[in-house]
């Protein structure tokens, strides 16, 4: 590996670290939290508009607009109502690592043969897609 790749692995092994540490420090300044959540969230939205407009060429504002109302309905719905996002924190605290677990039929752990929940939804689409379609000729009866 030359001193070139290996450089870029250290920055990218030390942002990785500093992303992991970051919320130890930005808890203590809302202001600093909200820059960050901020940031994050439209690097999000960059990386999706990147991804539509640059590789697939499609000119759409659709996700953009799907985005912004669920963040709207969501401020709302935490400003007023006073909803609380405690229901999202398994799936969080699952997606740091737990995922593979839930997601998939883990070997050795449990002594279930059930299907896993990846293999589960590939079967069932087309079904389901199938059926919410209705015949051309329901709307002449």
């Amino acid at each position: 590996m030359n001193m070139n790749r290996m450089g870029s692995w250290v920055v990218g092994a030390l942002g990785v670290i500093a992303l992991l540490v970051a919320p130890v420090w930005l808890t203590n300044s809302p202001y600093l939290m909200h820059l960050a959540i901020t940031s994050f969230f439209y690097a999000i939205l960059a990386s999706s508009w990147s991804l539509l407009a640059g590789y697939a060429g499609q000119f759409s504002f659709g996700h953009m607009a799907f985005m912004a109302i669920g963040a709207y309905s969501a401020a709302l719905m935490g400003y007023y109502v006073r909803f609380t996002t405690a229901a999202t924190n398994l799936c969080r605290e699952l997606s740091l690592g737990g995922i593979w677990i839930v997601l998939l039929n883990p070997q050795g752990v449990t002594q279930t043969n059930t299907p896993n929940c990846l293999e589960m939804a590939k079967t069932t689409m087309p079904v389901g897609t199938i059926i919410m379609q209705p015949p051309v000729w329901a709307g002449l009866l």
